[in-house]
């Protein structure tokens, strides 16, 4: 017998190194900019009330990040192609969520996790086959060789690694619980997008 998987979602998982020399520095800054702007200033494109923003030193940041999208690339087989990159800073403090989206027309969409720790929330990428996912919760069917069916995918994430993933695939993160002051839940977030 042979099984093959139809139409996989890779999800690229990689520590970036310089996350000790950078986190200091840009999380200061992070904050600096909440209490400067004393406001929450959500992003008007989207129906959330996380925070979104740019600081000092994301340039460099971003440019680093083409390391790991390159990787990912080759990984996936892409011999030729040319990008550019679009990013920003989220930050989640008590009770902010981010609503389920995909980042189309981006090619990829990825983030670096700043800031992250027990008391956040993982990130869920949703079921890709919702319909199939309606039969399965009515006959209470939960095969485990294919949880692809029927589960959304709950990725607790690391502190200083970078998740890339393709831009179709839809994603939100749920309200943040109980948090102190200031721990807030920082990605720097970025899109992949393809040029000619």
């Amino acid at each position: 017998m042979k099984v093959e998987h139809l139409f996989s979602t890779p999800l690229y998982i990689e520590k970036y190194q310089k996350h000790e020399l950078v986190k200091p520095n840009l999380f200061n800054l992070l904050l600096a900019d909440i209490k400067n702007n004393n406001t929450n200033r959500p992003d008007k494109h989207w129906n959330c009330n996380s925070y979104k923003t740019f600081v000092d030193g994301q340039s460099d940041l971003e440019i680093d990040m083409h390391l790991h999208i390159d990787n990912y690339l080759r990984y996936l087989g892409f011999t030729s192609i040319t990008y550019k990159t679009e990013s920003w800073f989220n930050m989640y403090g008590e009770h902010q969520y981010q609503e389920d989206h995909n980042h189309i027309p981006a090619l990829f969409s990825g983030m670096y996790v700043l800031n992250f720790n027990e008391q956040h929330t993982p990130i869920i990428f949703r079921n890709r086959n919702p319909e199939l996912n309606a039969i399965y919760i009515e006959y209470d069917l939960q095969p485990a060789n294919f949880p692809g069916a029927y589960q959304d995918v709950s990725v607790n994430l690391e502190e200083g690694f970078v998740y890339i993933w393709p831009g179709c695939v839809r994603h939100s993160v749920p309200p943040q619980l109980k948090i102190d002051k200031n721990n807030y839940r920082v990605t720097f977030t970025f899109n992949v997008i393809a040029t000619r």
